[in-house]
């Protein structure tokens, strides 16, 4: 369910943006990607090479993009360009490579 919650979520916010924007009410969705927080286990995430490698953010990087987004008014804020080349490349992978990364990501959850 936490694919298609963040897919709902992007689109809610998108339409309350809309609905909000008479009011000078500002929405602005935060797509974050990975970020270094207590939530990534540090005995399965390396952390450290994550931050190095690009594929992961410090919080304060994340939230400095999100305000400077919203501040200027945008729509969505997806910090860093190796999620921006994820949100771009997402939408054009066949939907049987997914499931194949799905599964093989999944298959140790599945163990435990």
């Amino acid at each position: 369910l936490y694919g298609p919650t963040k897919t709902f979520l992007r689109k809610f916010s998108r339409a309350l943006r809309t609905e909000m924007k008479e009011s000078g009410v500002i929405v602005t969705c935060l797509i974050p990607g990975a970020t270094a927080t207590p939530l990534h286990d540090p005995y399965e995430v390396d952390i450290t090479l994550a931050l190095k490698l690009g594929v992961m953010r410090r919080p304060e990087f994340v939230a400095k993009k999100a305000i400077h987004a919203l501040f200027n008014d945008n729509a969505e804020c997806v910090p860093g360009l190796f999620n921006k080349l994820i949100m771009f490349l997402i939408p054009i992978v066949p939907n049987f490579v997914i499931q194949m990364i799905y599964k093989k990501t999944h298959r140790k959850e599945q163990k435990e």
